[in-house]
């Protein structure tokens, strides 16, 4: 029998967070809980429900920031952490970070005694809307993004945008990309408010709006056997930029731009209308800059996608603004010649 997926909290404060969590732990008392956050969200994040009285006695087990952290041999110190401290299947782990915790944190709880009690309390905006809805939980494999992983829904998300606070303008920015993208897929309402005023995106309204897209696509389809493909749309690109060392860029930077070739595959083999193309490259484009693809190296990276099928490389398109089909397999050769034509554009 499948799981459901688990319910989100929305909180319009810490105080409201706090209530919720007290709420929760009251209910879903564990004996043991532990903390899995990085040195930043420990520093700024953890500070702010630090002095509720189930957290007295929990154990922080506190990570580097960064996708760096997100593999096998952080999993396997974390792990270790967890066996010494005698946690069961019974006790809990909460993790308390951006999209990197989110996905660390659920592997290991999701794998640890073949899975434990977790919730996620995501402090990022990529995190809010992404990493900790849907029950995906991952690391990394050498270069190739979030390879190793299961599908295990945790027990609630609780969301508080005031965390958002807590966070450079940059990653808040980078995060906005994900609600682009489910916009762009699912909800055209989202991408207009987008183009009428970028920052609206902060707004709590939009960000249960873009949790909502998300979350409606994985209640049909939990385990991405059809339409929940969709939510990859921008991605098969966009890790692969994500990657080439020297880029330097964010997850939701990397979408941004994963997105606007994709689209530009679209209109090329696809069925979106360039008029809609030109309004997405023009608003990605202000916020987040133009790509020049090196290409040799996106064709090597992009062969490593765990979407693909045989030797041909599965991307998500758009149909027009708010609509897009998944399964659209491409032999590498296409995908080389696209990208030699996104290349050429002014």
């Amino acid at each position: 029998m499948e799981k459901e997926f688990t319910p989100i909290y929305f909180n319009d404060n810490f105080t409201g967070l706090k209530q919720n969590l007290k709420k929760y732990f009251s209910k879903n008392t564990p004996q043991k809980i532990a903390v899995i956050c990085d040195t930043n969200t420990l520093e700024n994040c953890y500070t702010k429900i630090a002095d509720l009285p189930f957290l007295k006695d929990a154990e922080i087990i506190e990570v580097e920031p960064g996708e760096g952290s997100k593999n096998i041999e952080i999993v396997n110190h974390i792990w270790e952490n967890l066996l010494e401290l005698s946690f069961t299947k019974a006790d809990l782990i909460i993790n308390l970070g951006g999209g990197m915790i989110c996905d660390l944190g659920g592997f290991v709880s999701s794998t640890y005694k073949r899975g434990c009690r977790f919730v996620h309390i995501p402090t990022s905006y990529l995190a809010m809307v992404d990493a900790s809805i849907g029950g995906k939980q991952g690391i990394n494999l050498l270069k190739a993004k979030n390879q190793i992983g299961v599908i295990n829904p945790q027990e609630a998300s609780f969301i508080c945008p005031e965390f958002l606070d807590t966070l450079p303008e940059r990653e808040l920015k980078a995060g906005f990309a994900e609600t682009l993208k489910h916009g762009l897929i699912a909800n055209s309402s989202i991408w207009q408010k987008a183009a009428l005023n970028f920052n609206s995106l902060s707004n709590l309204d939009v960000l249960k709006k873009s949790i909502e897209v998300k979350q409606a696509i994985v209640n049909d389809d939990p385990f991405e056997k059809g339409a929940r493909k969709k939510l990859n749309f921008g991605h098969t690109i966009g890790h692969t930029l994500e990657n080439v060392d020297g880029n330097g860029l964010l997850h939701g930077e990397a979408v941004a731009w994963g997105m606007l070739i994709e689209a530009f595959f679209s209109t090329e083999i696809g069925n979106l209308e360039k008029d809609e193309f030109e309004r997405i490259s023009s608003l990605i484009t202000a916020n987040f800059g133009k790509p020049k693809i090196n290409i040799d190296t996106t064709l090597q990276l992009i062969k490593a996608d765990k979407k693909n099928t045989s030797d041909l490389i599965n991307f998500t398109f758009l149909n027009s603004i708010g609509n897009a089909t998944y399964d659209n397999l491409l032999e590498l050769e296409l995908v080389e010649s696209l990208l030699k034509k996104f290349n050429q554009l002014a």
